[in-house]
């Protein structure tokens, strides 16, 4: 039922949105058509519309949101499993060394923090920009 809510919230957004400027468009017309009141009938129209678009940017806004917040948790949830993982096995155990063409020679303070980041890079849950820079502020 809650299973990508975000884009749920989104889509009913819209179909809000939608539902109150046909709204407005019908009130606005049911007022021009009313020879008395032909301003408040373009007022109507107008001042509906505007309130469905602000209404969807809050809606929508708020999908993206939980969206977002949706993914980040399930990124830190495969973060925590790693770093559990990583944790449960004896200290001695050396970190396996990134598979790379060239050997990696990494100081002995620095490897289980690259191993993390190689582990994060190939998940995903890191970019290349962000690895990079990692290794450059290990490095100093």
């Amino acid at each position: 039922m809650f299973n990508h809510i975000g884009k749920t919230i989104i889509a009913l957004a819209a179909t809000f949105a939608v539902l109150l400027g046909v709204g407005a468009i019908i009130g606005g017309v049911v007022f021009l058509t009313s020879n008395r009141t032909f301003v408040l009938g373009i007022v109507v129209i107008f001042v509906g519309l505007l309130f469905a678009w602000l209404a969807y940017l809050f809606l929508a806004a708020f999908g993206e949101l939980v969206e977002s917040s949706t993914v980040a948790a399930e990124k830190l949830t495969l973060i925590e499993g790693y770093l559990r993982s990583r944790t449960a096995q004896a200290p001695s155990v050396a970190p396996k060394a990134p598979a790379t063409s060239a050997p990696a020679t990494p100081s002995a303070s620095t490897a289980p923090q690259s191993d993390h980041l190689e582990y994060f890079r190939a998940q995903g849950l890191i970019t290349e920009e962000e690895y990079q820079q990692a290794l450059r502020l290990k490095q100093q």
